[in-house]
Formats: structure tokens, sequence, C-alpha cells
């Protein structure tokens, strides 16, 4: 299903993401999280609908941009939003997506079979199945690859499987959970009475 999907939206315009603020709230073996995000058209034809990446399992509450209620659409993992205007090449603008929800694994890598006989992944004399995501009350672990924010391109390109789209992006993330629990990423951490991690982290 994802390969089909990302058939569907392989070539068409994907802004680029230039800053993303994402508040992260650790609710057991789900999560809620509200991305403000910036993107910019560094296409060089006009965009009247702006294209995102999250992971088919997490669900979107609410999409808006400027203050108003956007209407969006979600297609499994792709999400299409109509923005208030067209945004020409080289303009920029600000949306706000709030979703939550839980992570699908087997979206991280869709052109691998999971065959542990075809290809096995081995520790020492064991054969065992690798991870990308783990979400429970006392352990998170988010990779990249679970697209567990939104993503301004494709997991895959089936007809191009070496092609990827990298954005330099300004990356700010708020993390709330448990008192137990501390927040681990990349970037300055610091944290404050409501058990709020804030990592600045540029990707």
């Amino acid at each position: 299903m994802v390969i089909e999907t990302n058939r569907l939206f392989e070539n068409k315009n994907f802004a680029g993401l230039t800053d993303a603020s994402i508040d992260f709230v650790h609710k057991g073996e789900t999560f809620e999280a509200i991305a403000n995000l910036k993107i910019i058209n560094d296409n060089k034809e006009p965009l009247d609908r702006y294209l995102f990446s999250l992971n088919p399992s997490l669900n979107v509450l609410k999409i808006t941009g400027a203050g108003k209620d956007l209407k969006f659409r979600k297609t499994n993992h792709i999400i299409e939003i109509n923005p208030e205007r067209i945004l020409n090449p080289g303009q920029s603008d600000s949306i706000v997506i709030s979703y939550e929800g839980a992570i699908n694994e087997s979206f991280c890598y869709p052109n691998y079979s999971n065959n542990i006989k075809e290809t096995p992944y081995r520790i020492a004399m064991l054969n065992v199945n690798k991870r990308q995501a783990f979400l429970k009350e006392n352990y998170v672990l988010l990779t990249p690859e679970t697209h567990w924010y939104p993503v301004s391109a494709l997991n895959y390109y089936p007809s191009n499987p070496a092609r990827i789209k990298i954005d330099f992006t300004r990356y700010k993330l708020r993390v709330k959970t448990e008192n137990v629990l501390m927040a681990v990423s990349q970037g300055r951490m610091k944290a404050d009475d409501d058990i709020v991690f804030l990592l600045r982290i540029v990707h």
C-alpha cells in the first residue's frame, strides 16, 4: 500500500521544509504532537497544495495556516493540504499540523520483504528482526524512518529507489513525558518545571 501510494505522488512537487517546531507528548503506547512548520517553494512551478508524508498509523486532527483551519485529505501516509493561496516559487508559508496515534513500523522500508530466511539479521548465533520504533510506557525510540513527524518528501520512490530528497531543516523539539524518563536527541537540551525537554536540532 505504501509503494502504490508513493507511485501516485512521486512525480508531484513537494515544498522545502526550512523550520520545524514540534511539541511531543508521550501517552504510553501512543503520543500526541503539534508540528509548526515553515516551508518554502523551491520548485520552478507554483504550488497549489502542500504534500507531506506522515506515518499511516498517525491520525491528523487539525491543520491551520494563519490562524485559519485548512482543508486536507490523507491518503494512507500522504497529507494533501489546500492552502489559502498559491505559493509561488521562492515564497514561504507556515502551517500547524496536530496529530496523534501510534507507529506502523512496516511503513519504514516498504520494499523490504521482512523474510528473515532471505535477509537475516544476525547477532552472535541468533537471527532477530530489526525494529524501527519502540513506543511503550517506559521506553520510546523513534527513528527518522518512521516519519513520526511530517516530512516534505516520500520515504521511497518506486521508479527510482536510489532517489532521496533532503531538506536542511532547523528543528526545535519539546518533549513532555513522565518524570522518570529522560528525553535524548541531537542538539542542546534544557528542562523546566513542566517536565518539558527542549532540544534544538539542525538536520
